[in-house]
């Protein structure tokens, strides 16, 4: 209880600030959180009182019993409290390394540095837990690391602390604070600049920026939502060939996990969960259904999605393939499991084993036979009793959609007559990426928000709740390892017809169908794959920053039963800032072989000089080895048969040089006819692009008239007498990248040499 004789802040006899013990006590908490709880107090404190003692005696109790809510934090971290900005964050990351580095100077061991660092900075011992002990010491004294572990202590304390007192719904801040909205920005922007400042430069002066690098990998939004539904597609398309079916659920926490009613006022059956305690819940129940699946047989392919309720809650949606005898079944195991916990307040009563139904039956008799002197056997008294395996096995098909179960667990069969199954998780996939379609579009209206915005601005909130709370939004279930996919779209193709070089061609397509047929079916276990990631090991002696032995290196993909090997990760990098030297060496590769083409690239060769030829030469024959042969850089000095492939490289250079020099010069009314084409078809493609608005404007119209009518404002009819031409979306296949041959560079160039001849002949 807090002291009397600390009076606080009068004005005026009202008492507008408390005192400064219990203020002090307060400055853990949030700012936002610590202004409306003052607000509070003061309110309670000037209740109306003959003395104003009491009111005050429990406004203090009150804001006394809030703050030691947050009043756990680790000693080292309530200086700067959870409003901390990230200078301060990196100042106490310094402090903690220098602290570490301390106590291990004056003899503390590893254990004692462990202990040291969970009681002074809250350290959780199960991030280290895996760590070599030469790692584990290393971390703690390392900065960076404390950087990191108190960026995301802070930042997911203060996430839980405002989404407890009603910060987190559509009312206030749309699945995420503001705060954490804005912590997430700010990291964004940081990792924007050092994308931008940092560059990678390879054994052939080829240099990108990370920015660059960054642009066509996965952590573009862009690509990440067009490679899942490519995988998405190629599952469905196996299905269709199967004669599966498809089943969209969804998978929903009980009422204790969500703090927040979907009107804006607080759930009073919150139990205090956090949205990682409920992801962890939401995998639990997952793992049991997986298991019986696997006991009886069931198998399942497709995708799982994790989005968030707008207070913060987790969900799942899923879109899951199985063959079509199997799924009434699939549909009782994820209802059980779903619906167990907290079964009561669904409306579902029945005894979890048969043994609780026997303990059961015993009461019921025995109170019978005190009642009544008589009493039915215990079989016939527990045959009345329902059990969870006799409750489910007899639900019929629509049993979740006229319950309370709905609540917990619904199911959608996919009716391949209208349309892809695909469209039935699009906007879930959309909605949790960048809100858009392929052509860059919003994907509607964000209904959980409050004043329906567009899903591409309620997007950026989503990925703040997703980073703070570490959640994993996409999950593939069955089907072959997307990173084999993703290796194999980097090396060289090939007309081989080895399972690896078809794997590589429908990989290089994008046919992920085609690809999981290749590589074993649409389940099947890691150690039945034909192909596997070729890794290389580390160096002796290479050491990261922390002193370890980092693992091996992906450096490609081989087959397993012939040990064909193909290397996609040819270039060794290093990597420096825009401007500066080069620093640590490193293995590390985003990109793709169409990104190094020879035109596109930057040589020592051509800035420097005062290189001789015979460096040039060496220089390209190095080139040739990587793009043509598949060759690693770091095994360029083992390969074999050097000389062989010296005469091989001038035969092509010549037979290049020898379809160059065939190039004849174009005429000038040659070129005015093709510069005039280009204008006609330039001209055509705005028209098109015009028309394409128009379109879009008239949908845009359509969709705002398809709105619910809100507050009495009936929306207008749309317009009649439209007549824009019909656009058709064409599928637009990935094209497998060209490369140069004596063959083809001569019959291009023939081609060429014929059709200038033509277009001269033509005016002469």
């Amino acid at each position: 209880m807090v002291m009397l004789l600390d009076i606080g802040q009068v004005e005026g006899g009202r008492f507008v600030r408390p005192g400064r013990a219990l203020s002090e006590k307060c400055q853990a908490m949030p700012a936002r959180l610590r202004r409306r709880a003052f607000e509070e107090w003061v309110a309670c404190a000037n209740a109306d009182d003959q003395y104003g003692l009491l009111s005050r005696q429990e406004a203090d109790e009150w804001l006394s019993g809030l703050a030691e809510r947050f009043a756990d934090l680790p000693p080292a971290l309530r200086g700067i409290g959870l409003d901390a900005s990230d200078e301060e964050i990196c100042a106490a990351a310094e402090e903690a390394a220098r602290e570490m580095a301390f106590y291990q100077r004056i003899g503390y061991g590893l254990e004692g540095l462990l202990k040291k660092a969970e009681e002074r900075y809250g350290l959780d011992a199960a991030v280290l837990a895996k760590k070599e002990p030469q790692g584990r010491l290393g971390r703690l004294k390392d900065d960076l690391f404390w950087r990191r572990q108190m960026r995301r202590f802070i930042a997911r304390r203060q996430e839980n602390a405002l989404r407890e007192v009603g910060e987190v719904s559509r009312k206030r801040g749309l699945y995420v604070s503001n705060e954490g909205l804005a912590r997430r920005k700010s990291q964004k922007a940081r990792n924007a600049s050092l994308l931008a400042h940092m560059e990678m430069v390879n054994e052939l002066g080829q240099e990108f920026t990370l920015e660059a690098l960054s642009a066509v990998s996965v952590s573009n939004p862009a690509i990440r939502r067009a490679e899942l539904m490519v995988r998405i597609r190629g599952f469905e398309e196996i299905a269709r060939l199967k004669g599966h079916v498809g089943e969209f659920f969804t998978l929903t926490c009980p009422s204790k996990f969500h703090k927040m009613h979907h009107f804006g006022k607080p759930n009073e059956k919150f139990n205090g969960a956090t949205p990682r305690e409920a992801v962890k819940y939401l995998n639990k129940i997952w793992a049991r259904c997986r298991a019986e699946f696997h006991t009886k047989g069931i198998n399942v392919y497709g995708f799982r999605v994790v989005e968030p309720h707008h207070d913060g809650t987790p969900h799942w949606h899923g879109l899951l393939f199985m063959e079509k005898a199997h799924r009434d079944e699939f549909r009782r195991i994820v209802a059980k499991y779903g619906c167990r916990e907290d079964r009561e307040e669904l409306g579902l009563r029945y005894f979890a084993t048969e043994k609780e139904a026997r303990a059961e039956a015993r009461r019921i008799k025995a109170r019978l036979l005190a009642e009544n002197g008589s009493a039915p056997t215990l079989d016939k008294i527990q045959a009345g009793l329902k059990t969870e395996a006799r409750f489910w096995a007899n639900k019929y098909f629509k049993f979740w959609k006229q319950t309370k179960a709905a609540a917990r667990v619904d199911f959608e069969s996919i009716n391949w007559a209208r349309g892809s199954a695909a469209g039935y998780i699009a906007k879930y996939i959309a909605k949790n990426i960048d809100g858009k379609t392929h052509s860059g579009d919003s994907i509607g209206v964000d209904f959980e928000s409050e004043d329906l915005l567009s899903a591409a601005t309620t997007a950026e909130r989503v990925d703040a709740w997703a980073s703070l709370h570490g959640t994993r939004q996409f999950q593939q279930i069955g089907g072959v390892p997307v990173t084999v996919w993703r290796e194999l779209r980097r090396i060289v193709p090939t007309d081989d017809d080895s399972v690896l070089m078809r794997a590589q061609r429908a990989a290089d397509r994008g046919d992920w169908a085609a690809f999981c047929r290749l590589l074993g079916g649409e389940v099947v276990k890691r150690a039945d794959l034909p192909l596997a990631l070729y890794k290389q090991a580390a160096e002796e002696g290479e050491v990261n920053r922390y002193g370890e032995t980092p693992p091996p290196y992906t450096l490609g993909v081989y087959e397993k039963e012939t040990g064909e090997i193909k290397v996609g990760r040819v270039h060794t990098w290093t990597r420096k800032q825009n401007g500066g030297n080069a620093a640590a060496w490193t293995r590390v590769n985003n990109c793709r072989k169409i990104e190094n083409k020879p035109e596109t690239a930057v040589f020592e060769a051509e800035k420097s000089a005062v290189m001789s030829e015979g460096d040039k030469k060496a220089l390209q024959f190095r080139e040739w080895l990587m793009w043509r042969k598949g060759i690693a850089a770091v095994q360029l000095a083992h390969y074999e048969n050097p000389d062989e492939l010296l005469a091989e490289f001038d035969r092509e250079m010549a037979d290049l040089a020898a379809a160059e020099a065939q190039i004849q010069p174009m005429s000038r009314e040659a070129m005015r006819r093709i510069i005039n084409k280009a204008a006609a078809e330039a001209q055509a493609a705005a028209k098109k692009s015009e028309d394409l608005r128009i379109y879009k404007e008239y949908l845009a119209l359509l969709d705002r008239v398809a709105l619910p009518v809100r507050h009495g404002i009936v929306p207008p009819e749309p317009k009649a007498d439209f007549s824009a031409e019909k656009v058709a979306r064409r599928l637009v296949r990935y094209t497998p990248p060209q490369y140069d041959r004596p063959e083809s560079a001569l019959a291009r160039a023939r081609a060429l040499r014929d059709e200038v001849a033509r277009f001269n002949g033509s005016f002469n």
